[in-house]
């Protein structure tokens, strides 16, 4: 016999969501803008690492302007990081010019480590 709890529960009329080992009413942001890459991963982080903090940021009414933030704060970074780590690797638009699928991979390779430092240094 196992004891395992349902993800879901419905106690007076409120949904409620199991995140390890409590319950946490589930609320609808009717609205809610949508979010990018950024605050999408930010919003899982809070979830999953500080459910509690996350439930107050909804209460209130904190998490849309966080979220947003989060996004802004994340695509400048992307944004400079890219540009520094380019310059420094000689990915010019004469390498464009000259060998464009060099300067493609190049560019994809710089921005995949971008996002890993960026997820580090922001999401967490």
């Amino acid at each position: 016999m196992t004891n395992e709890l349902p993800d879901e529960i419905m106690e007076n009329g409120i949904h409620y969501t199991l995140v390890g080992d409590y319950y946490f009413p589930t609320c609808m942001l009717a609205d809610r803008s949508p979010n990018g890459k950024w605050a999408s991963l930010y919003e899982r982080y809070l979830q999953e690492k500080h459910p509690n903090e996350y439930v107050r940021l909804i209460w209130a009414d904190e998490l849309s302007a966080l979220l947003e933030a989060v996004q802004r704060e994340c695509e400048e970074r992307v944004e400079v990081l890219v540009r520094e780590m380019a310059e420094a690797e000689g990915v010019n638009e004469a390498l464009k010019e000259n060998r464009q699928m060099e300067w493609v991979r190049r560019m994809e390779m710089i921005c995949g480590r971008v996002e890993e430092v960026v997820r580090e240094e922001i999401i967490g």
